[in-house]
């Protein structure tokens, strides 16, 4: 990460606690459960500095801000909401995943219980609006703009979440199902990262919502390369086991894919094994990493990933047509979301 960059996310997570801190000074528990989750403090409420995730969203609206012309720090209150919205979704996430850890961590819902885990959740929720909706713009437009984007990215992100839930019952998920779930559920809140840094740059809404459509693409293929790693990562620079989405048996984009384009008799094998319980054992997996690394799905999946890619660049490189060190900054978050290796 460049300097400007961990600038950037320093002035940001002062900003960030500060803030979350002001609103919760009437609610100890709250305060406490939050500030866990997102790693600032242990769950006895005491200080601590634990890592808070890649917190991609909140750099790229204050990177949209900026390579708009505008001054980062302005599209602070946009990029606090925006992470607090998507850490409302993951304490939700780990609630009906159950997940037991998180960054390393027991699970909101794993210190407090499911029923104040949803209330933290909820909390961040209510909160992420009450800071944008008290921010200091001169027009007020910006903020009812702002608003918008992030109702409608909260819809569209629980409408793909609904989606994902519907497909562990079900064994008929297509490719382009998945595609669409995925764009509901990683692509708004990318989206509303550019275009509410954009909306606090002065960027008109029509221009914003051109933003959140190139947002969707970019969700998808931050998820395609999730799914990539979840089967070919190194766990030295994932964290996770080596093939963890085979072993959960996870309908990830690599197997329905691998199910609309081999052969018959490899698709009939493939589906075989995966007929076992999860978590299926080391000889499954072993099998089944063979099979879609002989048959070039990872190829054919990070070729996938690149083509939506490029569309990404291309919309963003109209949006954004002035050069600056910003702009810069920006395409390479951009293309780390697509190339990473964790």
């Amino acid at each position: 990460m460049g300097k400007q960059n961990a600038s950037l996310l320093t002035t940001f997570n002062d900003y960030h606690q500060r803030t979350i801190q002001k609103h919760l000074s009437d609610s100890p528990l709250l305060e406490t459960m939050l500030g866990y989750h997102l790693g600032w403090l242990d769950a006895a409420g005491h200080p601590a500095k634990i890592n808070p995730g890649k917190q991609i969203r909140p750099l790229l609206t204050l990177l949209s801000c900026g390579a708009m012309g505008g001054h980062p720090e302005d599209a602070l209150p946009m990029a606090s909401a925006i992470e607090l919205i998507h850490n409302f979704s993951l304490i939700h996430d780990d609630v009906m995943d159950h997940s037991d850890l998180r960054r390393g961590r027991p699970t909101v819902w794993k210190n407090w219980g499911v029923n104040q885990a949803i209330n933290a959740g909820d909390g961040a929720y209510g909160i992420s609006f009450q800071i944008v909706a008290e921010a200091d713009v001169p027009d007020p437009r910006v903020i009812v703009h702002a608003e918008r984007i992030l109702a409608k990215a909260c819809v569209d992100t629980v409408k793909g979440q609904m989606l994902d839930i519907s497909f562990e019952s079900r064994d008929d998920v297509q490719a382009d199902e998945y595609r669409w779930m995925v764009e509901l559920k990683t692509g708004p809140l990318l989206g509303a990262a550019l275009a509410g840094g954009a909306i606090f740059a002065g960027a008109p809404i029509s221009q914003a919502d051109t933003l959140v459509s190139i947002g969707r693409h970019l969700g998808v293929a931050f998820q395609i390369q999730d799914d990539v790693l979840g089967i070919w990562g190194k766990p030295e620079e994932t964290g996770k086991s080596a093939s963890d989405d085979l072993t959960a048996k996870k309908k990830s984009l690599p197997i329905l894919w691998a199910y609309e384009h081999l052969a018959p008799d490899v698709v009939s094998e493939l589906r075989e094994l995966y007929q076992h319980p999860a978590p299926l054992p080391a000889d499954i997996t072993t099998r089944l990493y063979d099979i879609l690394t002989a048959e070039g799905v990872h190829e054919a999946i990070q070729a996938e990933a690149q083509s939506h890619y490029v569309k990404v660049v291309q919309g963003l490189e109209k949006q954004y047509p002035t050069p600056s060190d910003y702009r810069d900054e920006l395409f390479g978050i951009v293309a780390f979301i697509v190339n990473r290796a964790y």
